[in-house]
């Protein structure tokens, strides 16, 4: 179940449709905009290049999976509750 996103645009304005009332999220929350500011500035020192990064999905904790994608106008993070019953990476 998706649980909301966060999106840099080219301008590097960041939005958010994640319900910060969730302590979980709010954490969630706080590592995407960190890790998107850390592309937004390697793409700006680098040409707006990406260079081998376009997609990539990371697991936060044992209820949420983040996937990263980066395109030319923006990079998005979608935000997906996970079910943990014991599935491994």
């Amino acid at each position: 179940m998706i649980v909301g996103e966060v999106i840099i645009d080219s301008r590097g304005e960041l939005t958010s449709t994640l319900p910060l009332e969730n302590e979980d999220l709010t954490q969630v929350s706080q590592i995407i905009s960190n890790i998107l500011q850390d592309i937004n500035t390697y793409m700006k020192l680098n040409n707006n290049s990406t260079g081998d990064l376009k997609k990539t999905t990371l697991r936060i904790g044992n209820s949420h999976e983040i996937s990263i994608a980066v395109g030319s106008d923006a990079i998005k993070a979608v935000v997906r509750e996970v079910n943990s019953g014991g599935q491994g990476m």
